[in-house]
């Protein structure tokens, strides 16, 4: 693994929607992980989570992750870029490369579209060939700043799952669509912490398939609780 900074999200059970975010960080590949501080309670799909396309191909096709379930993905994936509403910019730093959305940003979830799982602004499409899209804009303000998961990444497996975002949450009463989603106070120290140079990537595992990865869990040279 290149990644020197390493998001850990666990859940106690694969059917959840309640976690806890993890940040680790090293100072080289040949430097043991270091946990920052204790964790940010985070939210994931309310369905809980499935097997996702990321760095590494579905494990199972028991528990896969498909589109329009409600489920997160499981397993190891890339970040960023981050995106930003224009009509509110932080008074933050970011390293991470930034997107900025606008009235016309979409993220396209329609699996027949050649443009699926891609943030697109809708007036410079030359074939607009989606039926289904989210509109970034929104009302609600939980996509006022957020960081894209690359799952299921470009060339997109239609039907795999689109659209999967770390965002701010409504509480840790309510889960997402699929989404990973914490307090926008602890949402700002993440991106702000995130450094492309350092191949920021996230883990998200339900507890016991965590318990599973002896490599991983050796990696980290952590054993978490089982409090979740």
């Amino acid at each position: 693994m290149k990644a020197l900074q390493l998001i850990l999200v666990l859940t106690s059970c694969w059917d959840t929607h309640e976690g806890k975010l993890y940040r680790f960080e090293r100072e080289s590949q040949e430097s043991p992980f270091e946990l920052l501080e204790t964790p940010f309670p985070c939210v994931i799909g309310e369905k809980g989570m499935g097997w996702g396309v990321g760095v590494h191909p579905p494990i199972s096709s028991i528990k896969q992750k498909k589109e329009g379930d409600r489920k997160s993905p499981a397993g190891t994936f890339q970040l960023g870029p981050i995106f930003i509403d224009q009509r509110s910019i932080p008074s933050a730093f970011f390293k991470m490369p930034v997107i900025f959305l606008n009235e016309y940003s979409e993220a396209v979830d329609d699996p027949l579209s050649l443009s699926y799982n891609q943030i697109v602004d809708a007036r410079s499409s030359v074939n607009k060939d989606w039926v289904s899209s989210e509109k970034m804009q929104r009302e609600d303000e939980l996509y006022l700043l957020g960081l894209v998961i690359q799952h299921n990444p470009i060339p997109a497996i239609p039907g795999g799952g689109s659209c999967i975002f770390m965002h701010s949450w409504r509480g840790n009463e309510t889960g997402t669509y699929g989404c990973t989603a914490l307090s926008p106070s602890h949402l700002l120290q993440v991106l702000t912490w995130l450094d492309p140079v350092k191949s920021p990537c996230l883990v998200q595992l339900p507890l016991e398939e965590f318990q599973k990865d002896f490599d991983l869990r050796t990696l980290l040279k952590f054993e978490c609780a089982t409090d979740l």
